[in-house]
């Protein structure tokens, strides 16, 4: 087994190499200076893959940003030389992994280690990732408020059109936000301390990058509402909408607790009610319903609706779906009616009391006074008026 252990040796040891290596090339200064350059050296090793993360991301949401990515890090490598820094890398990794087994501790006395040494993360490596993502997103936002909230022609300068722009990219940007959270949630309660208060240049860097998600999801919002002009209301895409907001409350919420009040409890807690508070405002906001009502009203203005996914909607859309018939013609028209007529007929095969609620007695009432009337779309179904994003 030992062997196996050589093999993986080098995985454990990536982030003590880094360390020895700050220390080396800060051997001629004195001490301080020595420690600080080493912290800055790890703080620099903790952002890159987190930098990495988000430049995926950020890229994969914007066409512009990633244009000028892409022309940024475009470098010319020839396979050859590729496959021998390849070569080099594992050499190197095998010769860090037999080192470091040499010298490793004992399994015991790693334990007791570990057991006495309290995790932290210390102030100026906290700074330092805190301050390369805020560079970027910094980057990312100069980007949208010239493109995205900048206009058209600025978009139209990059060779894209303001359509293939702006309708892309809400989820990769929720997924920042996200990560932006749960990197500030961890950073926060594991970065060191003073007097249980937090010092003012995480207070200021943090406080930034919560501004700039916020800006960040801004951007999100705004092309989802683009998306959704463009192609209608969905249930994932209303969710993501109230999602976005309720991601702004939590944010405001880390700020209150980095700067005022940083009991874990207390912001569990008022992010516990947050949450309650959400799913009872989504209850009564009826998505569904909600939904129906949009769909409706941008078919008013563009003649554009997917009768395919407005007939699939709860009973709690059903009145709105059956007013719908009388504004459309044609296949349109045919092709929503049938799908009315047999969703009335399976309504009837399921009334066992078990399933019997509301919104579904009520569905059941509509459409059987409208079952005459229904009764003529009965053998005509047809998918090819389907609207898809």
């Amino acid at each position: 087994k030992d062997y196996i252990k050589v093999i993986f040796l080098p995985l454990q040891f990536v982030l003590p190499l880094f360390h020895t290596l700050s220390d080396l090339f800060s051997l001629n200064k004195n001490n301080k200076d020595q420690k600080t350059f080493s912290h800055i050296v790890k703080g620099i090793v903790m952002a890159i893959p987190i930098i990495s993360i988000f430049i995926f991301l950020l890229s994969s949401a914007d066409l512009i940003f990633q244009k000028y990515v892409s022309d940024l890090i475009t470098i010319n490598i020839q396979p050859e030389t590729f496959f021998r820094f390849i070569l080099i890398l594992i050499v190197t990794l095998i010769f860090i992994g037999a080192y470091s087994y040499i010298f490793e501790e004992s399994k015991k006395q790693k334990i007791i280690n570990q057991e006495n040494k309290k995790f932290e993360i210390g102030n100026i490596e906290s700074s330092v990732v805190l301050s390369l993502v805020n560079v970027l997103f910094f980057l990312f936002i100069l980007v949208q408020l010239t493109y995205l909230f900048g206009g058209e022609s600025n978009i139209s300068a990059q060779g894209f059109t303001y359509a293939e722009y702006a309708r892309q990219g809400f989820f990769e940007l929720i997924g920042v936000a996200v990560i932006s959270l749960l990197l500030l949630l961890t950073i926060e309660k594991y970065i060191a301390q003073k007097e249980n208060s937090h010092i003012l240049g995480f207070k200021v860097l943090s406080t930034t990058m919560i501004a700039q998600v916020i800006v960040i999801m801004v951007s999100a919002f705004t092309r989802l509402s683009l998306y959704e002009e463009a192609y209608g209301f969905t249930t994932l895409r209303l969710y993501s909408h109230t999602f976005i907001i309720l991601l702004g409350i939590i944010f405001c919420l880390l700020v209150y607790k980095i700067h005022w009040d940083s009991r874990e409890n207390m912001f569990a807690l008022r992010v516990f009610i947050s949450i309650i508070v959400f799913l009872v405002g989504m209850n009564l906001l009826n998505p569904d319903l909600f939904i129906a009502r949009q769909n409706i009203q941008r078919f008013t203005t563009t003649g554009k609706i997917d009768v395919y996914y407005l007939s699939t909607l709860s009973d709690d859309a059903i009145l709105e779906v059956v007013k719908t018939l009388d504004m459309l013609d044609g296949d349109m028209k045919n092709s929503l009616g049938s799908r009315l007529y047999l969703r009335s007929q399976e309504d009837k095969d399921s009334g066992n009391w078990q399933s019997f609620n509301i919104s579904r007695s009520r569905a059941k009432r509509i459409l059987d006074s409208k079952e005459e009337m229904l009764k003529q779309y009965e053998d005509y179904f047809k998918d090819d008026y389907i609207e898809q994003p």
